[in-house]
Order: C-alpha cells, then sequence, then structure tokens
C-alpha cells in the first residue's frame, strides 16, 4: 500500500507542478504572441499563435495523465470496501482526467489543422472570424466536463475519506473547496477559473501521501525488526 500512497503523491505533485508550469507558459506565450492584441482572430492568425496551441495540449495532455492516476491511486488508498460507489468514483476521475486532455487537444486544433483547412475553403472574412469562435464551443464543453466530473469524482472522496478516516479534516474541506470551485465558476461566469484551486490541493494530497507511505514504510520496518528478534 506504501507504493500506491508514493506513486499516487507524485503524481498529485506533477499535477500540481505542471499546471503551474502550463498557466505560466500560455500566460506569456498567450501575451506576447503575434495576435495577442486581437479579440476575434482569423485563421491565419490562430495559425501563427500555433506555440500556445501545442503548449496547451501538451500541459492538458499531462493534466489529464496525472489526475488519471491519482483517481485510480486513492481508490485502493480510501475505499476499504468493494462497493459500486467506491467503483464507480475513480471512473468518473478517469473522466475528469479525459475532459482536460480532450480540452487540451481541442486547443491545439483550433491552432493547426482546423484553421489551416479553413483559409483555403475561400469563404468570406466573417464566415471565418464565426468558424474560427465556434472552435472555443468545444474546449469550453471540455473544460465545462471536466469540472463536473471533477466535481463528481472529488466530492466521492470526502465523503469517503471522512467515514473511513482516512484523510485528515484539513484535507476533507480542502478536497471540498478543490471539487466545488471549477463548476461553480464555470456555471457563474462560463469559464473554469477555479481550476487553479486544484494546485494547491494536489500538492498538498501528494505531501500527504508521501507521509504517508513513509510511516506506512517505518511500520513495516519496524514490525519486521520485532520479528526477527528471538523470542
Amino acid at each position: 500500500m506504501s507504493a500506491t500512497a508514493r506513486t499516487t503523491g507524485w503524481a498529485a505533485i506533477a499535477y500540481a507542478v505542471v499546471y503551474v508550469l502550463t498557466f505560466v507558459t500560455n500566460a506569456l506565450v498567450s501575451t506576447l504572441g503575434p495576435a495577442s492584441d486581437v479579440d476575434y482572430r482569423t485563421p491565419l492568425q490562430m495559425i501563427a499563435d500555433r506555440p500556445y496551441g501545442d503548449v496547451f495540449a501538451i500541459g492538458f495532455g499531462l493534466l489529464g495523465a496525472a489526475l488519471i492516476v491519482v483517481a485510480t491511486g486513492l481508490r485502493r488508498l480510501i475505499w476499504s470496501d468493494d462497493s459500486i460507489g467506491g467503483a464507480a468514483a475513480p471512473s468518473v476521475g478517469v473522466i475528469a482526467g479525459a475532459g482536460l486532455m480532450l480540452s487540451g487537444a481541442a486547443g491545439a486544433a483550433q491552432r493547426g489543422f482546423a484553421p489551416n483547412d479553413l483559409a483555403g475553403t475561400g469563404a468570406d472574412t466573417a464566415t471565418q472570424l464565426a468558424i474560427v469562435q465556434g472552435g472555443f464551443l468545444l474546449t469550453n464543453a471540455a473544460t465545462f466536463l471536466a469540472s463536473l466530473a471533477l466535481f463528481a469524482w472529488l466530492s466521492s472522496v470526502a465523503f469517503a475519506a471522512r467515514r473511513e478516516r482516512t484523510m485528515s479534516t484539513r484535507l476533507i474541506v480542502a478536497t471540498w473547496l478543490a471539487a466545488l470551485a471549477p463548476i461553480a465558476s464555470a456555471a457563474l461566469t462560463g469559464f473554469a477559473f477555479g481550476f487553479l484551486i486544484t494546485i494547491p490541493y494536489m500538492a498538498a494530497l501528494g505531501i500527504s501521501l508521501l507521509r504517508r507511505a513513509r510511516q506506512s514504510e517505518a511500520t513495516a520496518a519496524a514490525s519486521t525488526a520485532s520479528a526477527a528478534l528471538p523470542a
């Protein structure tokens, strides 16, 4: 079990680190990009902004992968039974991770092959601008899916952790905040900026799991040493 806690802990910390790097890099690229001051971009401007899409796709792909590892690991660490809820919860966490991956892929498509094909269709400028803006619908829909799945998954984690007493009270409260913030911000404003709260949450969760792994290893070593002593 200590190996599971360690792997899950490092995956949670990796999520936090990758999110910070992706956020900072995207902010720099979008600010310094060739069309950074344009609200409604043409297909050619989107293509020129391709580095932003590449960073977005790679970053959110890694975030999704890390989230899937965390969801799978917490199933073994939080739930002590074979209930349907315990079996379904990590599946919803996997959906949240897949939603982040889809969001990243959609962001890359907006700045890659999609506008590249559109530029050669001969459509007038207004039509091209409308289609480019429509491409953001998929990114927003994927992010909303991830927010909804994250809420369902983390709320079930919080309930189970309280019942099984496998998390501290502070970490359970933080789990609720991480569950509610993304879906609340997406529902109220249309933008899931509440996902930013998952950065400190995943960092705290990762540190907690690594400590748990060390304590488990220390307990196992002490038990082995005592068992080896002569009677």
